[in-house]
């Protein structure tokens, strides 16, 4: 029969290799709050410890020290309460809000969280709900009211997927805000307004003109671009830190009106990808599911550029990244989970030996 006292090892241990569930930090810290570790739980603590940091290809290789209790127990409540130097499952986020905010046509804020479902419908007419892929904000049609313009803006380290009012589908990436209409009833064209990245599954809409039946073209809009869809499924990045905004095509086609070469619009075909830079523009084939796959909390590069992955990264686990040494460069490939830690992340990368990390606080230096 398992006792208190086993349950309370197999917790630190859960804790120290990084796999506490939200519910389990929980226990954990009142454990460490209430003051009922005793000596032998206290030397188990320690010992678990130590594994994990002699186990860890991240953190730097040290000697096995025996540690002064208050140290241990000081250090990881810090851990528990605010997650300092991301050991702790990415789940202890829930502990605070998720800091996505939408703002109203007439400037109020609501920051969304799944937990005042009442709130968000009687302001935004739509509701709020949250699965195991993150936050699904849908909106409703509000007959009778005029159109109005509402932006939603999610921060590094989340994302969101919004249904709008005609059923278009949208998954907002980290780092990303949507400027779109309340309504798109009686437009002859539906525009939204991106910055950032952003993942769209376009509903096809018809509508009656005098006798004729007509297709409503949807537009996306960013400082860079126009994309001009009918219905499918594309993905545009257009972080403005970077220097090219990219669109690649799923299903269906889009015609993409490059704002800085005027006149010059280009029809993609499903596995295309146009890359809009300073001064080129180019056509490339990709592979479709490695573009989408952030939507289902995957990243996958294929012969990437480090720089590019880790800028990924940092908007993933809101981190700053700083090379140390002459790496950005540096071309590898990977499959990454985004539920996974961001210390679990980095040994998968450094697994490659072309790089190591080791992470300060909210930095990250990157060596060879």
């Amino acid at each position: 029969m398992s006792t208190n006292k086993d349950y309370n090892k197999q917790l630190i241990d859960r804790f120290t290799k990084n796999k506490a569930s939200f519910e389990e930090l929980e226990v954990f810290d009142h454990l460490i709050r209430s003051d009922q570790i005793d000596k032998d739980l206290r030397e188990h603590m320690e010992e678990s410890w130590n594994t994990v940091f002699e186990e860890n290809a991240v953190l730097e290789k040290s000697k096995k020290t025996k540690w002064i209790w208050s140290t241990v127990a000081a250090a990881i409540l810090l851990f528990v309460l605010a997650g300092v130097g991301y050991v702790i499952n990415r789940d202890s986020r829930e502990l605070t809000s998720s800091g996505i905010v939408l703002t109203l046509a007439d400037g109020r804020q609501i920051e969304l969280d799944s937990g005042n479902e009442s709130g968000i419908s009687e302001l935004a007419n739509g509701k709020i709900t949250e699965d195991e892929y993150g936050k699904t904000l849908q909106l409703y049609e509000n007959e009778g009211s005029q159109t109005d313009y509402q932006t939603i803006s999610v921060p590094r380290g989340e994302k969101i997927r919004l249904i709008l009012t005609d059923g278009t589908k949208v998954w907002l990436n980290a780092a990303s805000s949507l400027r779109y209409p309340t309504s798109f009833a009686n437009e002859q064209t539906r525009t939204v307004f991106l910055e950032g990245e952003g993942y769209f599954e376009v509903h096809h809409t018809k509508q009656y003109v005098d006798t004729s039946i007509i297709s409503i073209p949807f537009i996306v809009s960013t400082d860079r671009q126009n994309v001009r869809v009918l219905g499918t499924k594309f993905n545009i990045s257009n972080y403005p830190e970077e220097h090219t905004v990219k669109t690649a095509l799923l299903e269906g086609a889009v015609q993409v009106e490059a704002l800085r070469f005027t006149g010059h619009k280009q029809l993609l075909k499903p596995g295309q990808q146009l890359t809009i830079g300073s001064d080129k523009l180019e056509l490339t084939d990709i592979d479709v599911d490695a573009e989408s796959a952030w939507t289902r909390c995957e990243l996958v590069f294929e012969n990437e550029e480090l720089e590019v992955v880790m800028d990924k990264l940092e908007r993933l686990y809101d981190i700053d990244v700083i090379y140390v040494d002459d790496v950005a460069r540096l071309r590898l490939g990977a499959k990454i989970s985004t539920r996974k830690s961001l210390q679990e992340t980095l040994q998968l990368l450094s697994a490659t030996q072309l790089v190591s990390f080791k992470i300060e606080g909210r930095r990250v230096m990157v060596f060879k």
